[in-house]
């Protein structure tokens, strides 16, 4: 009688799904059109993505050929530099996306967000042949309100696409305030000593993932801690990264 059931229900289940669309049009989490869940080719089409060639380190955009090689100024003069890639500019529909998957819970664009992480990371075999992936946490009582952590979930896709697994390496153990209005010397002493260890990470290669990139404090931050902690090699990819204009 059971197996019954479960074919009936299985047999209907289109059927619901059918009634589901007529009611609730899947649309489109970024500019809403419809038959186009979660994400139409037009946003995906324009999303800024970042081009070659990048710095070697920060991975912000340069002018040059694509096959250029440099470390820009800053990244030469910074004591622990971190190799940091990301999909996109900070701008436009991408903005527009991150804002729905963090404030607006759009969880449906995880899937092609962190589908783009992966596309950026298979770019760079150190990046893509890591041990492990690292969300960035966040503290627990913003997970709460927010009831996801955006980085985990990213993280999630990342590792089936690289067939890596997800490390909860890090914890939260202070609650700072948004980095939002913050420069980058407030940036960079808001997230001291604002992450632990959790487990063991000697020797590993880990990939650290989160979703926006501004000045690379909070990054740079986790990444200093895990090498402390014995991590062989720390990266890093984003989905969006602030690019100041030129």
């Amino acid at each position: 009688m059971a197996g019954v059931l479960q074919e009936l229900l299985q047999a209907l289940r289109p059927w619901g799904q059918a009634v589901l669309d007529l009611v609730f049009p899947p649309r489109c989490q970024v500019c809403g059109a419809a038959d186009a869940f979660p994400l139409c080719g037009e946003c995906w089409a324009r999303f800024p993505r970042i081009s070659w060639p990048v710095c070697d380190v920060c991975g912000r955009p340069l002018r040059g050929p694509p096959d250029l090689v440099f470390t820009c100024v800053p990244c030469r003069r910074r004591r622990e530099p971190l190799r940091v890639r990301a999909f996109g500019r900070y701008d436009g529909p991408l903005r527009e996306a991150v804002h729905a998957l963090k404030y607006r819970g759009k969880l449906g664009l995880v899937e092609p967000l962190g589908r783009g992480l992966a596309e950026v990371a298979a770019q760079d075999p150190r990046l893509s042949g890591v041990d492990a992936i690292v969300p960035v946490p966040l503290h627990p009582r913003r997970e709460g309100q927010r009831g996801f952590n955006q980085a985990e979930e990213l993280a999630r896709v990342v590792s089936v696409q690289l067939g890596r697994p997800v490390r909860k390496a890090l914890v939260r153990v202070r609650d700072t305030p948004s980095q939002t209005e913050l420069d980058e010397d407030q940036r960079r002493r808001n997230v001291r000593e604002a992450f632990a260890v959790r487990g063991r990470v000697d020797g590993l290669r880990l990939l650290l993932v989160d979703d926006v990139v501004t000045t690379g404090s909070t990054l740079g931050e986790c990444a200093a801690i895990l090498r402390r902690a014995g991590a062989e090699d720390v990266y890093a990819v984003a989905v969006a990264m602030v690019v100041p204009d030129a």
